[in-house]
């Protein structure tokens, strides 16, 4: 009687609107405060949270630019949001996702309106899905001078006739410094650009850096320091505990440095295996105590520090018929000395192995047609052992040695030729790491 009477009046009581039936995502993305420059790199943090009452299934990353600059995102950065990847992420209710993303701007068209946000088609609410905002970008309109004065780490002394070069994506500027080391470059516009210094007078370095210039006018006096060559001070030595080793084995490597100069050495990182080859053994650099991860190692003028760390000789080693330790050290400034690279034996695999004779006539240093030489014996010797193989090149210069293991052996000619200087070693390799056929010079004796 009561609830009849309140319908009637227009006052009847309702229940609380229940959310929305299904997954409902919502987003929120934050955005550096800037200013920003073309050039920039910058961080993008998005977080998803589904307040819905069902799982979201097929939700992934989504980004677009509204209106003038464009900007990117790195897809792979999203993780399972991954909009390239064929199965899309699931977030159950009350899940939340939050990943931050490296994003870069194209060049200028006009102040950036970004949307970002994810996608899910079957959302019960997509208005919440995307945030729009506008991103304070400065336009290369807006110019500014970089300015400021080189000098010496020691002693504070201006360093003249320095070259230094602002390199931006569309254009460069320079300037020499002058007999105090001081420089300007007026009218630059708005950007990140790395300052180069070239060669410097006395062998002195300076360290490229990159410059923001955002019209603010705080690169007008920059104080740039100049340091000597790493190389002048710091002696680095690695060497490994045995002489051979077999596939699998378990290596340690000791690396040896020492401060010879009257300064401290700072921000010393040791890396190891800079080009990536199959036989060298991989070192996990935190394993180097403090030369191992930033902000480095110190050494004190005349401190020597000695270090370990230990790596598995790789399979692909027996295809060489050895490992190495390829080691530099490196410093933040990013100049570096690389190190003697060790070797060790590992016992090879037996392969076939090819390799030409040639005599370079025309001293253009390789191999032309016509300059192969036939009937040349060929002895290979390995070092400290008693192994000698022998086979003779025929008619076209060629010549095939059979079941021989892999490794480097000492190259020698016998007859009426000899072996041409820098062709003394040979390295047989095997597939699927073959070096491919070994072309040697000789010259008559």
């Amino acid at each position: 009687m009561l609830t009849a009477l309140l319908a009637f009046l227009g006052l009847a009581a309702t229940n609380p609107a229940s959310a929305a039936t299904g997954s409902d995502l919502r987003a929120s993305v934050e955005f550096p405060a800037g200013p920003l420059v073309l050039g920039d790199r910058f961080k993008v943090t998005v977080e998803v949270t589904n307040v819905g009452d069902a799982p979201a299934v097929g939700v992934s990353g989504d980004w677009s630019t509204v209106s003038g600059t464009t900007f990117g995102l790195f897809a792979d950065q999203w993780g399972d949001l991954d909009p390239t990847r064929p199965v899309k992420a699931t977030l159950a209710p009350g899940e939340t996702r939050r990943v931050t993303l490296d994003a870069y701007f194209n060049s200028w068209t006009g102040t950036p309106v970004a949307r970002i946000g994810v996608r899910n088609n079957n959302d019960a609410n997509q208005d919440d899905n995307y945030v729009t905002t506008v991103v304070n970008l400065v336009s290369p309109d807006v110019t500014d001078t970089v300015g400021g004065r080189v000098t010496t780490d020691s002693t504070g002394a201006g360093l003249a006739g320095v070259t230094v070069s602002l390199r931006g994506p569309d254009s460069t500027f320079t300037a020499t410094t002058g007999p105090d080391g001081s420089f300007a470059i007026a009218d630059v516009p708005a950007g990140a650009y790395s300052a180069d210094f070239g060669t410097v007078p006395g062998g002195w370095l300076v360290p490229s850096r990159i410059v923001r210039v955002d019209g603010t006018g705080v690169n007008s006096a920059l104080a740039i320091s100049a340091v000597r060559p790493l190389a002048e001070s710091l002696q680095a030595k690695f060497t490994l505990d045995k002489t051979s080793y077999h596939v699998g084995d378990r290596a340690k490597a000791t690396a040896t440095l020492h401060n010879t100069g009257s300064r401290a050495l700072t921000g010393l990182l040791i890396g190891c295996d800079p080009a990536g080859t199959f036989y060298d053994i991989p070192i996990d650099g935190s394993q180097w105590a403090d030369f191992g991860h930033v902000p480095g190692a110190t050494l004190a003028p005349g401190e020597t520090r000695t270090v370990t760390a230990t790596g598995t000789v790789p399979a692909a080693a027996q295809d060489f018929g050895l490992t190495d330790l390829p080691c530099f050290v490196t410093a933040l400034n990013g100049d570096s000395v690389a190190a003697t690279p060790v070797e060790a034996d590992v016992p090879g695999v037996s392969t076939d192995w090819s390799a030409i004779a040639y005599f370079d006539r025309n001293h253009n240093g390789y191999r032309d047609t016509g300059e192969e030489v036939g009937h040349v014996q060929l002895a290979l010797t390995r070092p400290g052992t008693t192994q000698l193989r022998l086979a003779t090149t025929d008619a076209t210069g060629s010549v095939k040695f059979t079941a021989i293991p892999t490794g480097k052996y000492r190259a020698s000619v016998l007859g009426v030729w000899k072996i041409a200087p820098g062709f003394e070693q040979a390295w047989v390799t095997a597939p699927p790491h073959s070096l491919g056929t070994w072309q040697f010079q000789v010259v008559p004796k």
